[in-house]
């Protein structure tokens, strides 16, 4: 369910191709879907930082607090990077690339992925 793109050579009826003004739509079919999943990862990781800011000052609740920071820290790590991997696969499942641009692609998400679990 990849972006589909229409342009003069596969247009068909229902499609809308303005030849003075060159006007591109876009038809994503996932876009909603991975909208939607990210604004669910926006509002969970937000719970956890407010439990985190309620707990932590109490000492009774010190360690659980510390543990739900920490859990959604590592939860949102692990999340991403297999985004990153499963976009890179779907990007290379609809471009055909040769080689040389794989493993630039490969060498940039990991990059990202040094940077994402760096200590320092």
């Amino acid at each position: 369910m990849a972006c589909r793109y229409k342009t003069e050579e596969n247009r068909n009826n229902d499609s809308i191709w303005n030849s003075k003004t060159r006007q591109l739509r876009v038809d994503c079919v996932g876009a909603s879907k991975g909208l939607f999943i990210g604004l669910i990862f926006l509002t969970a990781t937000l719970l956890c930082l407010v439990l985190f800011f309620i707990f932590t000052p109490q000492p009774q609740y010190h360690r659980l607090g510390l543990f739900l920071a920490d859990a959604a820290h590592c939860t949102l790590l692990v999340v991403s990077t297999f985004a990153m991997f499963y976009g890179v696969y779907r990007f290379l499942a609809i471009y055909q690339l040769n080689a040389e641009y794989i493993l630039i692609y490969y060498k940039i998400f990991g990059g990202i992925i040094l940077t994402l679990f760096k200590i320092s």
